[in-house]
Order: C-alpha cells, then sequence, then structure tokens
C-alpha cells in the first residue's frame, strides 16, 4: 500500500538528509508519523533534533511556517500569524451582495420586458434570482482562481473565463466577466494590506500567501513526500517548489480517481502536470491490498482499471433504503456522512435500537448552536419545540435569500432542521436548554461500538465494514 511505499523510500534515505511528508489534513499526517515512527525508527532516534530529521506535517502548517520563517530569518521581522479560521469575511460578503444586485437587476429588467410582450402572460417568466447561489458561486471563483494562480492585477479577463469554464462555475461571463476581475482585484489589494496590518490571514491563505508575496523557505528540504498527491492544485505545487531547492527529490503518491477535494481547487489535470514538471520515474498500482472484491467490483463502475489482489477477503456490497432498518454495526465499523446532520439522524436510530457507538461530539461547533439558541428564543412560546424549529428553519432561509448566504448559514439551516428530528424522537424536550444537552448526548457516544464521523475526516482511514449515509446524494463523478 502507500504507506508501505512511503515507509520504504523513507528507510532508504540518510539520517543525514531532511525528509518531510506532506499530508492534506491533521488526522492524516498524525497517523503517518505513527506509522512511520513504528515502520522507520531509525529516523526517530528520539533527541532533540528529531524534527530535523523527518517530519510529517500538512500543506497548510508548512505554508504558515514558511511565511514565519520567511520574515524571521530573512527579513529579520518576527511575526506572530493570526489565523482568522472565519469561512467569509466582510469584503467577500460584500461582493457576494453585489453579485446579487446585479443579477437582480437584470432580473426586474427582465421581468418588466416580460409584462410588456405581446404575448404576456404565455410563456416562461423570468426566475428570481437567490442570494445562496451567489454566495457559492463567487466563494468559488475566489477559492479556485486563487489555486489556478490567477493574478488578478496582472493576468487577463480570458485566464479567468478559462478557469470558470473548467470548473463549472455559476458566473455569467458575457455579462459579469469584467466585473469578476475587479472584484478579485479588490480582494488581493484588501488581503494584502490586511496582511501587512495585522498578520492575519485564513486556512486558505496559509497556502495562497507564500504566492502572492513571493516567499521561500529559508530552511528547505532535501526530500519532499506528498500523500494523496491527486488532490494537488496549482497553487499547492507551488508551495512545494517554495519548499524546496534545487537538489531536492520528491515523491508522489496518489491515485487520480480518489480527488475529493475539487471544491478546494485539486486539479484532475495534476498528474499531467507533475509529469510535465517534474519528470518523474512512474510506477503504477491498479491492485488494491485494502478492499475486498464484491467493494473493488463495486468500485470499478466508477473505476475500471482497479482491480483487487486475489489474497483479500471476498466482501459483499448491500444497499439499504433510507429510514429502512440499520445493519448491524460492531466495534471496528464506521457511519460516514458528508454532513454532521446525516450523522444525527443516524445516532438517533441507534441509540434507539440500543447499539453504542463512537461519536462525534467533537465535531460539534458552539457557535453555531449558540446563533441557533437566539434563533429559537426569538420565536413564538406558544410554539412546540418542533414547531419553533421549523419556524427558525424558514427564518434561516429567508434571511439567506434576503441577506446573503455563507457557509456557516447553510450550515445553521442543516443543523435546525436536523434538531426538529431529534425534539421529534425525544418528545419530553421542553426548550433550547434541553435540546442542546440532548443534543450533546446523543452525539457524545462512548467508546464502544462503530465509529460516525464525516466522509472527509476519514479520509484514508480503514474500517471492517462501512455504511455511508445519503449516498446517492454524492458527487461520485
Amino acid at each position: 500500500g502507500k504507506s508501505t511505499l512511503i515507509a520504504q523510500c523513507a528507510n532508504q534515505i540518510p539520517l543525514s538528509q531532511k525528509v518531510i511528508i506532506l499530508s492534506f489534513n491533521e488526522k492524516i499526517a498524525t497517523e503517518m508519523k505513527s506509522k512511520l515512527r513504528t515502520r522507520i525508527p531509525n529516523r526517530f532516534p528520539g533527541d532533540e533534533n528529531d524534527w530535523k530529521h523527518t517530519q510529517a506535517a500538512t500543506l497548510n502548517s508548512r505554508g504558515q511556517r514558511l511565511i514565519s520563517s520567511y520574515y524571521r530569518y530573512r527579513l529579520h521581522q518576527p511575526l506572530n500569524l493570526n489565523v482568522k479560521k472565519d469561512k467569509i469575511d466582510d469584503v467577500v460578503e460584500s461582493l457576494c451582495n453585489e453579485l446579487f444586485d446585479r443579477r437582480k437587476q437584470r432580473y426586474l429588467e427582465q421581468l418588466n420586458a416580460y409584462k410588456k410582450s405581446a404575448l404576456y402572460p404565455l410563456g416562461t417568466p423570468p426566475v428570481k434570482p437567490k442570494r445562496r447561489p451567489c454566495y457559492t458561486a463567487f466563494t468559488g471563483l475566489l477559492r479556485l482562481s486563487r489555486a489556478s494562480l490567477y493574478r488578478p492585477t496582472q493576468s487577463s479577463g480570458s485566464n479567468l473565463k478559462q478557469i470558470i469554464a473548467f470548473y463549472g462555475i455559476e458566473i455569467n461571463v458575457q455579462l459579469d466577466l469584467d466585473w469578476a476581475v475587479q472584484a478579485l482585484q479588490r480582494i488581493e489589494c484588501e488581503t494584502v494590506a490586511r496582511f501587512n496590518e495585522s498578520h492575519q490571514i485564513t486556512l486558505d491563505e496559509q497556502i495562497y500567501m507564500p504566492w502572492a508575496l513571493d516567499l521561500r523557505d529559508p530552511f528547505p528540504w532535501d526530500w519532499i513526500f506528498i500523500d494523496e498527491c491527486q488532490d494537488l492544485s496549482p497553487l499547492r505545487i507551488d508551495l512545494l517548489r517554495r519548499l524546496s531547492k534545487p537538489t531536492t527529490r520528491f515523491l508522489f503518491v496518489g491515485d487520480n480517481d480518489q480527488s475529493i477535494y475539487g471544491w478546494t481547487g485539486a486539479d484532475p489535470r495534476c498528474f499531467d502536470r507533475i509529469r510535465s514538471e517534474f519528470s518523474p520515474f512512474t510506477f503504477e498500482l491498479t491492485s488494491t491490498f485494502r478492499c475486498s472484491h464484491a467493494v473493488t467490483e463495486f468500485a470499478q463502475k466508477y473505476v475500471p482499471k482497479i482491480t483487487a489482489f486475489e489474497g483479500n477477503l471476498k466482501g459483499e456490497v448491500l444497499k439499504y433504503p433510507n429510514g429502512g432498518p440499520l445493519p448491524e454495526l460492531k466495534p471496528g465499523d464506521a457511519v460516514l456522512s458528508r454532513l454532521k446532520s446525516g450523522l444525527i439522524n443516524i445516532a438517533i436510530r441507534l441509540i434507539r435500537g440500543g447499539c453504542k457507538f463512537q461519536g462525534f461530539d467533537d465535531l460539534l461547533d458552539e457557535n453555531i448552536l449558540g446563533l441557533l439558541q437566539r434563533i429559537y428564543e426569538e420565536q413564538s412560546d406558544a410554539l412546540n419545540v418542533p414547531e419553533r424549529l421549523g419556524r427558525v428553519a424558514i427564518v434561516i432561509e429567508t434571511d439567506i435569500d434576503l441577506n446573503g448566504c455563507s457557509a456557516e448559514k447553510v450550515e445553521l439551516y442543516d443543523l435546525s432542521v436536523a434538531l426538529k428530528g431529534l425534539s421529534e424522537a425525544f418528545p419530553g424536550i421542553r426548550d433550547f436548554a434541553g435540546l442542546r444537552q440532548q443534543l450533546h448526548q446523543v452525539c457524545k457516544g462512548t467508546s464502544e461500538g462503530p465509529l460516525l464521523s464525516t466522509i472527509h475526516k476519514q479520509k484514508g482511514a480503514e474500517f471492517n465494514n462501512v455504511l455511508i449515509v445519503d449516498f446517492s446524494l454524492l458527487p461520485l463523478v
């Protein structure tokens, strides 16, 4: 498997040469380091220089470390970076609203023309725009243009047009392309100004700022290994270059058919880019040593070339209808969902069935719960808890249409719907305090039984059996 390959390669490298293994999330990086300490202990002698020999880290953490190191050792200006975890700032929100206003103005003009047409009210009336698609379109444009190394102050609108077409971003290039270029120019200027003034960056900017400011690591690596390289973007590949020196050797390990981070800019053409820029030797692994024959056969519907190693288990793939009986779940199994709301619904059913499970209480956002409570308490006291939560969902949906959308509002809406189901499952709940207490009790689970988690959080993990919630809603291609 891939982990074994990485360990074996690292074991061949002299201890005098620095090796870093880069992953896409903290969980995978931590697990990788644990595996390496067991499999190649010689690269972890246990002294104070342990970290100098071999590191396993995330791309984001190395991007942030590069920024800090450059300012400290090259510019002699030590700084404390302030990582802003908000998913949307005031400038982005303002531009999302501008896009909505542009679409609304065009809608009103089309509606007026429609009403004045000779055949009115026959024909198809124009569709009224909503704010949530505007938020999705513009934040996607920002994220994917950065991932594609688009510099709005220097690049042409035609380059941006190609990015919009490739990723299918819902931006009207005939009517809004010039505005989009200007909007991205404004964000670039605001981002650099914010960094210079307060040393504040967002999570995405941990990778973006080294490129935007043209920084290089003062202490480059001798070897750079990249796990799950199918999720690289041009921006992430640029970061690898900035962590390296002319003699650095690279090892890319990945599967082009397992890319799940397209929304962050993962480019399906990255394998071609790697071949072009790094001229690597290529070794193909078309057999899976992890999946059973049945799971592999099912996966062949989407990835025909994959085969199962002949010694793998036979296994089976079963389909369970939504709302139907759940399969028997045991320790070592997992229930995975794209959304936390899906996990809450499954947790309720497992509790009712007397099944213990390892919970996901750590995934709950107390800030989101606090905001949800405030909206809940503004509703009529005459309503019971499920009715008030139904009203909360309507309030959030209306606010999205009127005042703009954000990732937090989407999460807030999904959680309100899930909590309505929770209150219906436990009719003894009388207020939000009781609802919150019941939610934590449901999500906490135990230290026994199957694991409940999100799909992205468990990327690369292994389980005996996996139940995927709402499989039909997954983007499979």
